[in-house]
């Protein structure tokens, strides 16, 4: 492993030899946390949950640096956020935990339940039906090659650690069965549709194509 989880005074880090510094997750004041809102919901992202407003009980299965996923909560909209690797749910936590001092990014936050989980498993044994189930499986499918971001780099770095790529034809099916309205999957622009790579995937019932990504959105 090219990292490691190292304690700062009381607050946790990432350290690699990849890093000029060790990589902590930071809420309050973090540009890619606090990007302006739109003032009507055209927002390609909202467009893609189907956010006209109304409350959302909303499954993000990929968590990541819960970035779209406190986009999101912004709006006032509940979200479950999962994530399988320990040491990012650590650096989350960590994150939040400091984020307390911000009264902004705290009630944000409270809009967030962190789990650390396995997507499928979870799902399997969730007794609750969501609005929308949210994925952005990018890094952990291999699809961006170009890492401009530290943010970017810690995400393949730690995914990379690990080697699992849990998209299937088995689990769209399981989300679809535990949302009401619809299942979101991010992708990068340049790899195409799902349906290339994987026999039998169904075409999605809409898609959303911005310059580097586009969203697949399928209806139950």
């Amino acid at each position: 492993m090219n990292f490691k989880l190292v304690k700062i005074g009381q607050d946790l880090a990432l350290e690699s030899s990849l890093f000029k510094k060790p990589f902590q997750i930071q809420f309050a004041g973090n540009r890619n946390y606090w990007k302006p809102l739109p003032k009507k919901q055209n927002e390609p992202l909202f467009k893609a949950i189907g956010f006209k407003g109304q409350p959302l009980n909303i499954l993000d299965g990929t968590a990541g640096l819960l970035e779209d996923s406190f986009q999101m909560a912004r709006l006032g909209v509940r979200i479950t956020a999962l994530e399988r690797h320990l040491i990012l749910f650590q650096l989350l936590q960590d994150g939040i935990r400091r984020s307390i001092q911000d009264k902004e990014s705290s009630d944000v936050l409270k809009q967030i339940r962190l789990i650390h989980a396995e997507t499928e498993a979870w799902l399997k044994n969730e007794k609750d039906i969501f609005d929308v189930i949210y994925l952005d499986p990018m890094f952990l499918l291999d699809e961006v090659k170009a890492l401009p971001k530290k943010e970017n780099q810690v995400l393949r770095l730690l995914n990379e650690s690990e080697k699992s790529q849990w998209i299937s034809l088995d689990f769209l099916n399981l989300a679809l069965k535990k949302c009401k309205h619809r299942v979101v999957i991010k992708r990068s622009i340049h790899t195409g549709q799902i349906r290339n790579e994987i026999a039998d995937w169904p075409l999605p019932d809409q898609v959303l194509k911005l310059r580097s990504v586009q969203f697949e959105i399928y209806f139950p």
